[in-house]
């Protein structure tokens, strides 16, 4: 057996170190560390990790009933707020780093008009922006996730009235801007 494995038995993972070759678990199925962590990767996005019929560890979406609503509401408004918009036409990331320096740089590019800076887009190409450009983009950014935000908002007041339907969840989100 390789250095990790699964365990349903145990409802989790091991390895070799930990347990020692004599005390792993009868059920225990051989998994790479890659595949180990694209698990827990999945487990961490909010899927189970379950079993197949033999007994290896795979990704389940958990029904609906199980998920906390708000939790999922949450989840949902982070992955729209983090999945980037279009400005002037060039894919922009709206991730959380991305926030941040363009607040930055978007208060700096107010006290000195003649700021410029390299911007790295979404696609891996760099554009080169003047101080109104930066401003204009930390905007669009900034409306964006407050969009998003907003819309959580909406979901979250529709489930405390009793009027959330599952289905609203995948509409009402913004759009790209700009």
């Amino acid at each position: 057996m390789g250095e990790y494995f699964y365990s349903k038995h145990l409802g989790g993972f091991g390895n070799i170190r930990m347990f020692g070759a004599s005390n792993i678990p009868a059920d225990a199925v051989e998994v790479t560390d890659q595949e180990r962590l694209a698990l827990l990767l999945g487990e961490s996005a909010g899927q189970l990790i379950t079993t197949d019929e033999k007994g290896f560890p795979v990704l389940k979406t958990p029904p609906i009933a199980e998920v906390d609503v708000r939790e999922r509401i949450a989840f949902v408004r982070y992955e729209r707020e983090t999945a980037g918009i279009t400005f002037n036409g060039a894919p922009v990331h709206t991730d959380r780093m991305t926030q941040s320096r363009l607040d930055g740089m978007s208060r700096r590019a107010a006290e000195d008009a003649a700021y410029t800076t390299d911007w790295k887009l979404a696609d891996g190409t760099f554009v080169l922006l003047d101080a109104s450009e930066v401003v204009k983009m930390a905007d669009a950014v900034d409306e964006y996730v407050q969009a998003c935000f907003t819309r959580e908002r909406e979901l979250l007041t529709a489930l405390n009235n009793d009027v959330y339907d599952p289905d609203m969840l995948a509409d009402g989100w913004p759009g790209q801007l700009r």
